[in-house]
């Protein structure tokens, strides 16, 4: 019996009229392209930002036409095999194309509607209850792969109020669900014209009117053959080590303090274009000055992490105070007038750049770049201004989307104290 008077508690096998999961088998990573064939639904179609039908890939034919596990506007699913963070992540289907399937790494729910609205189904799962319940009973070696069982997920027991007030607070809850997907497809069309923006800018460049030059096949005499292919000309090829005053990797020796006063830096805190200090340790202040004698990052650095699985991610160190750096993290310093860090930066996280990076970690037992492969690396560069100009240009793009970032986790965070309200009958709607 639900404790907020007039609810009543409900295992989800009580609310729905049908679910399922479906097979994992190998699929054409590709989406669907013709009026016949049927798609397979990958987990990053379940996302907390929203339903996203786009995220499946083709299985092979024996596996179409499977009516039973086909994904029908209203359902809900959840994600129940994956990483920690991706292991039970639930999101209501507003609306899909047909002849999508669920994978056997989630779960289908179809609510019955005379008993529950799917958006309080989704909402009640996704809530910080149901996530302790499924989490605390997940099965898995480590965090990296854990998986929880479809019959847990129908035990689950959540409180559920009267229809009217359910259909209520859903409004309410679909009204902040409709900001963070606009928000959330302003970040994606962001990032997807940056990537086709890079594409051109690494290999046409800017005139000196701030225009793409004609592409190689339009003006072949705008360009020069290069070892890294067709380059403008005035471009030239050079290695990292002949553009940088100073490329260096952190200290081999892990310090034996973790509550001082000076900042410590390793691969886990440089993300894919940033910095994230969130959880960041603490050495001593002599710890820290033996050190920084032998790597002394400066503001403006790039960053670049060499060893692990963060392995190929790099950032401008936006940070003024003085921090020590493990092995796993390079410093590569810009020679100035001769090298822009951001466009270095730009172009390491290109790509074109990721996987040239892969290509010389390739053969190895341990994800690894070393100092002497990241001073041979080699990178085409324009002349500087030019350099300065493309690397703004792809930067304005990464500030549009850190802001819509910051505007989509304050609607995850409305939303989050919303579900604590009013999906435990703290705050009562009025009908």
């Amino acid at each position: 019996m639900s404790s907020v008077q007039g609810w009543s508690r409900k295992k989800i096998l009580d609310l729905i009229v049908h679910h399922a999961s479906g097979p994992s088998p190998t699929c054409e990573e590709r989406n669907i392209a013709s009026q016949v064939e049927w798609g397979l639904l990958k987990t990053t179609a379940v996302k907390w930002s929203g339903w996203n039908p786009t995220a499946h890939k083709v299985p092979p034919k024996e596996f179409w036409e499977n009516k039973n596990i086909e994904v029908r506007a209203g359902d809900v699913l959840i994600t129940k095999a994956g990483p920690r963070d991706r292991c039970g992540v639930t999101a209501y289907v507003t609306d899909t194309p047909p002849r999508l399937m669920v994978s056997g790494k989630m779960i289908l729910l179809r609510p019955d509607v005379s008993k529950v609205n799917a958006v309080i189904l989704a909402c009640s799962l996704a809530s910080e209850k149901s996530q302790r319940y499924i989490d605390s009973r997940t099965t898995g070696m480590a965090d990296a792969q854990l998986n929880f069982t479809n019959e847990l997920l129908l035990r689950t027991l959540i409180d559920v109020p009267p229809l009217d007030e359910q259909r209520k607070i859903a409004k309410i809850f679909s009204t902040v669900d409709n900001l963070i997907e606009k928000t959330q497809a302003l970040i994606d069309k962001y990032q997807s014209i940056k990537q086709g923006m890079m594409h051109d800018l690494f290999t046409r460049g800017i005139d000196e009117n701030g225009q793409l030059r004609p592409s190689y096949e339009e003006a072949p005499h705008l360009y020069k053959e290069s070892e890294l292919g067709w380059i403008p000309k005035g471009w030239e090829v050079k290695s990292l080590g002949t553009v940088s005053d100073k490329i260096q990797d952190g200290t081999h020796f892990s310090p034996q303090t973790t509550d001082g006063e000076c900042l410590y830096v390793t691969s886990k805190n440089i993300r894919f274009g940033y910095m994230d200090l969130s959880n960041c340790g603490r050495i001593s202040k002599y710890e820290h000055e033996q050190i920084y004698r032998r790597c002394d990052v400066k503001k403006g650095d790039i960053l670049l992490t060499k060893d692990g699985a963060n392995t190929g991610n790099a950032a401008i160190n936006t940070v003024s105070e003085e921090f020590s750096l493990l092995s796993s993290v390079a410093i590569v310093r810009a020679s100035d007038k001769v090298s822009d860090a951001n466009y270095i930066v730009q172009y390491l996280l290109s790509p074109v750049g990721q996987n040239r990076l892969k290509d010389l970690m390739s053969g190895n037992a341990i994800t690894r770049l070393t100092l002497t492969k990241i001073k041979a690396f080699i990178v085409e560069f324009a002349p500087y201004k030019e350099q300065v100009c493309i690397g703004k240009m792809l930067l304005s793009f990464d500030l549009k989307v850190s802001r819509e970032k910051e505007c989509l986790e304050k609607y995850k965070t409305i939303k989050a104290g919303l579900m604590q309200d009013l999906l435990t009958g703290k705050v009562r709607v009025t009908i």
